[in-house]
């Protein structure tokens, strides 16, 4: 499909690879097309994003985010919203992920940095992706669990292992993203 889209943010961070403090927003209009012998398809995306730093006291983080987005009309596969995996619910292999033209997405993290370069994370990640009606906390997933950052010229080394909620801790999933 074909598509058309603009972003826009407000950011007051001290430092966009590793945030002490400040608030990072962003949201998102997309509009898409396809047409073709088979079919034509429209569909129309719009997603708000919001992110928190708060110092605790040294070297500690406390970060949170939210994540909303609803899409309408044809939204082709490439284009859904996916909740579980590296960047969304840790603890959740690709496969497991609930897709839908919906999400709702929710992130804390417990941050402390040892240095410029490396930090430790704790995280607890809740939330869903569905097709129809209003969010339904009963279904939402979760994930938490440990992680380590290595903050590089190209950006942070993502290292998290994550414990789907309701399984023990032998049971969660590693996770390595750039």
């Amino acid at each position: 499909s074909n598509t058309v889209g603009v972003t826009l943010s407000f950011d007051t961070r001290d430092f966009w690879l590793n945030p002490k403090e400040g608030r990072y927003y962003t949201l998102d209009v997309k509009q898409g097309w396809k047409y073709a012998t088979s079919a034509n398809s429209n569909f129309f995306k719009f997603g708000w994003d919001a992110n928190h730093y708060y110092p605790i006291f040294g070297n500690q983080v406390a970060a949170f985010h939210i994540g909303t987005g609803i899409g309408y009309g044809d939204v082709p596969i490439g284009e859904i919203y996916w909740a579980g995996g590296a960047n969304t619910i840790r603890g959740f292999y690709p496969s497991e992920a609930r897709r839908g033209k919906k999400k709702m997405i929710m992130n804390a993290e417990y941050r402390l940095n040892f240095s410029d370069l490396f930090q430790g994370v704790f995280f607890y990640d809740l939330g869903n992706a569905w097709d129809y009606g209003w969010p339904d906390t009963a279904t939402f997933i979760s994930g938490w669990g440990p992680g380590v950052r290595i903050n590089t010229p190209l950006g942070p080394i993502r290292l998290d292992y994550g414990v789907p909620g309701g399984k023990s801790f032998g049971e969660g999933i590693m996770h390595f993203s750039i």
